[in-house]
């Protein structure tokens, strides 16, 4: 089940967590599907309607309500989709491809994940951000 909820839009007039609401419902649906390849391909939805949701938003969240909403659903994201290529293990070449998608492209949406979760709880350190990514450089 889903942390988030309808709410009343914030002050700003900014993200809300009903605008996650649609990545959450699709992050929840990877709960009740049996087959991996289901689940990448619903994975793959959740991570377009994220960048879709992204893209209209202003980034970086203005207020702390805003970041806390946007982090949640971050959260929720990267978590499913380190589930998943723990649960595809060796085989996850094979599942990809048959969900139409490579698993270096999988990789680097969660990486992604990673990346925009960073830029937005360290408020933008730039210290601490590049020994973060230095840390979790990708090979």
């Amino acid at each position: 089940m889903s942390t988030l909820k309808e709410t009343a839009p914030t002050p700003s007039g900014g993200l809300t967590e009903a605008d996650y609401q649609p990545v959450a419902t699709l992050v929840n649906e990877l709960r009740r599907q049996q087959s991996l390849g289901s689940n990448v391909v619903t994975w793959m939805n959740a991570f377009t309607v994220f960048k879709m949701i992204e893209r209209r938003a202003e980034l970086p969240p203005a207020s702390e309500y805003e970041r806390y909403a946007y982090l949640a659903i971050i959260s929720e994201l990267k978590a499913a989709g380190y589930r998943l290529l723990v649960q595809m293990g060796e085989q996850a070449g094979e599942i990809c491809g048959h969900a139409d998608t490579s698993v270096e492209a999988f990789k680097a949406c969660v990486y992604y994940l990673e990346l925009a979760d960073r830029m937005v709880a360290l408020d933008n350190d730039p210290e601490t951000i590049g020994k973060l990514d230095a840390l979790f450089a990708a090979p």
